[in-house]
């Protein structure tokens, strides 16, 4: 009896060993199935399987639209990010729809570049799902509104802020970093890796 037991204690520690080790996988547009629905282009898509089943997280932009109402001419762009969740079917876990409307100068709705992360900070089996955009409408050099969206499962937390621009050769603007109450009974690694991100990606340059 007392080796069974042991037995099956090597097991749950190995099974979430092997959780707490993620391997997230980029795919391209040609690996998502036809059924899978999303606005907007493809921008970026990653699998990977943890407690709570198989994952497939999608990122996507619509780019600028212009739209004309009667003789005013305005821009728009929007940004999505869809998480399905494979267990017994497919479905639609959750999603997050963010854009900029009735801009007349540059507008902008993207996830930062090479931003995304997915992670289990807590080593509990179930992945942290980590996603960087920025939007702002504006006709200068000024910061845009950046955010930190994380979910995990069916918690959702959120950094909002700006983005750090550069506008001199010593001068910068922008910069500015407010944790959600989301975070306020959140683990203090969750804290800590979303302070990091924001460090890291906070610098806004203009191309």
């Amino acid at each position: 009896m007392k080796n069974v037991i042991a037995l099956l204690f090597y097991l749950s520690i190995l099974s979430t060993a092997s959780f707490a080790q993620l391997k997230p996988v980029k795919i391209n547009a040609t690996k998502i199935p036809a059924y899978i629905k999303y606005k907007g282009k493809f921008i970026e898509g990653i699998e990977w399987t943890d407690k709570s089943g198989k994952n497939t997280l999608l990122l996507t932009e619509t780019g600028e639209q212009w739209k004309t109402n009667d003789d005013y001419n305005y821009r728009e762009q929007y940004l999505y990010a869809y998480h399905y969740l494979t267990t017994d079917s497919l479905k639609l876990d959750w999603k997050i729809q963010d854009y900029v409307k009735e801009c007349e100068v540059d507008v902008l709705a993207n996830f930062v570049k090479n931003s995304t992360s997915i992670t289990d900070l807590n080593n509990d089996g179930v992945a942290e799902i980590w996603l960087i955009y920025r939007v702002a409408c504006r006709g200068d050099v000024s910061p845009s509104t950046m955010k930190i969206i994380m979910h995990e499962g069916s918690k959702k937390y959120i950094v909002r802020g700006e983005s750090k621009v550069k506008y001199s050769q010593t001068d910068y603007a922008g910069d500015k970093m407010v944790f959600d109450v989301s975070f306020n009974n959140a683990p203090e690694s969750f804290k800590t890796y979303a302070t990091q991100l924001w460090n890291k990606y906070v610098l806004e340059k203009f191309e």
